[in-house]
């Protein structure tokens, strides 16, 4: 099963320099009165400015949150989302759920056979503290050729908005329930459950 991930990244902050200010690469301008024939600062008003500058940028570095320099959040599949083997078709309609944690279940008249089954797996990675927001479909279809099956109820082991954890990185599962049609095909049935955060 194809996973589509995406991702997104804040844009950093404009940085306002007070007048007077001189950094690496900046030159200073000091304007030039009628009737003044001169343009250099006293002492007194050279540390006078030099004291509001460095006060203004030490007020402005504090007030930017941490997260405007934050790395984009991406999300990233591991393991994908199997159903394994059941009857289905005449007789036998129904459905398969397999939820966020592995479990399997099946309702109506679908039988589970002995197979494997997991529950997609997803990494969510980023700056620690960032927030995410997650997002899945409804619901997306498995197709063998011209058959089909709907995946609804889809599911996560998180919830959709949080922070991120130290380190930066959130795994996490999801799980769904699969419709499967009294006129269902025996076969193999894939679909791509799209899966993304911002």
């Amino acid at each position: 099963m194809q996973v589509q991930a995406r991702g997104w990244q804040r844009a950093p902050p404009c940085l306002f320099f007070p007048y007077g200010f001189k950094g690496p690469g900046m030159t200073q301008t000091v304007a030039v009165r009628p009737g003044k024939g001169s343009t250099r600062m006293s002492g007194q008003r050279r540390a006078l400015w030099r004291g509001i500058c460095v006060a203004s940028l030490l007020a402005a570095q504090s007030a930017w949150p941490p997260l405007l320099w934050s790395a984009p959040l991406a999300v990233v599949k591991t393991q994908d989302l199997l159903f394994g083997k059941f009857v289905g078709g005449s007789g036998y309609s129904g459905s398969v759920t397999v939820d966020p944690q592995g479990g399997r279940s099946s309702s109506g008249g679908a039988q589970l056979l002995t197979s494997s089954c997991t529950a997609a797996g997803f990494t969510i990675t980023g700056a620690a503290g960032s927030a995410y927001a997650l997002s899945l479909p409804t619901a997306f279809t498995m197709s063998a050729g011209a058959d089909q099956m709907v995946v609804t109820a889809l599911t996560a082991s998180i919830p959709v908005t949080g922070v991120l954890p130290a380190g930066g990185s959130l795994t996490f599962t999801v799980g769904g329930t699969l419709t499967v049609n009294g006129t269902q095909r025996n076969s193999s049935y894939r679909g791509n459950l799209d899966v993304s955060v911002k």
